[in-house]
């Protein structure tokens, strides 16, 4: 059995919540399914003990471990996220540990984090425009998501990009691809836009449409159902 744990790490131990912590203000977050309505950010050895609870009471062998949440991990800042990394590449059954970011502060703390264990990173990046990126994002921070892909491979971080697609970069398939060449074949993995979250500038377009536009490429297609179902 694989136990898989996704950690709302945002806060820095011993924060006051009443929100969400994010340098991004995209105008499509799902917010993660996680609430932080008045609670109280726990610390690193919490977060250890909570995970060796439930890996005992399951008899867990293999456990993979996704630093995520509702927010951006990177802000607790470097060294809270390294020592945490750290911490849970100690226990025995944890096998690989990942991180979620929106990538603006990877880069500075790619080396550290991959020194401490970290096995990978996904970065959300939903646009090769700055334009575009700011019409989502409301920020203007495309440079920096940019460099840190760029610090992170000369880092031998292992990343992968998550692309939601829809009218927004529905003409950047070339940009997204010149991207994973750059890269030595970056996987770069679209997803569809969560219906009700359409603005106008970026309304929904079927992943068929993204499929069509890549048969022109004479692509492989694969079919996948675990851990869920999936064309790549």
């Amino acid at each position: 059995m694989i136990l898989r744990f996704r950690l709302d790490k945002t806060a820095k131990a011993g924060t006051r919540v009443h929100g969400r912590f994010c340098n991004l203000d995209c105008v499509w977050c799902h917010h993660d399914y996680f609430r932080h309505d008045n609670i109280t950010a726990i610390t690193n050895y919490q977060f250890i003990e909570c995970i060796e609870r439930v890996i005992d009471a399951t008899s867990a062998k293999s456990v993979i471990v996704r630093i995520a949440g509702d927010g951006e991990p990177t802000l607790v800042g470097e060294q809270e996220l390294v020592d945490l990394v750290v911490r849970l590449k100690n226990i025995p059954a944890v096998r690989e540990v990942k991180l979620t970011t929106n990538g603006i502060l990877l880069g500075s703390m790619s080396q550290s984090l991959v020194e401490a264990g970290l096995d990978s990173a996904t970065v959300s990046l939903n646009s090769l425009s700055p334009k575009g990126y700011s019409l989502y994002s409301q920020r203007n921070k495309l440079a920096s998501v940019l460099d840190s892909i760029d610090r992170s491979f000369k880092a031998k971080l292992p990343i992968k990009i998550n692309t939601i697609y829809s009218s927004l970069n529905i003409g950047e398939l070339e940009a997204f691809e010149a991207l994973s060449v750059k890269y030595d074949g970056l996987v770069i993995k679209f997803f569809d836009l969560i219906p009700g979250t359409s603005q106008p500038g970026y309304e929904y377009v079927p992943l068929g449409h993204l499929e069509q536009e890549l048969s022109k490429r004479n692509p492989i297609i694969e079919e996948i159902f675990h851990p869920y179902a999936q064309r790549i």
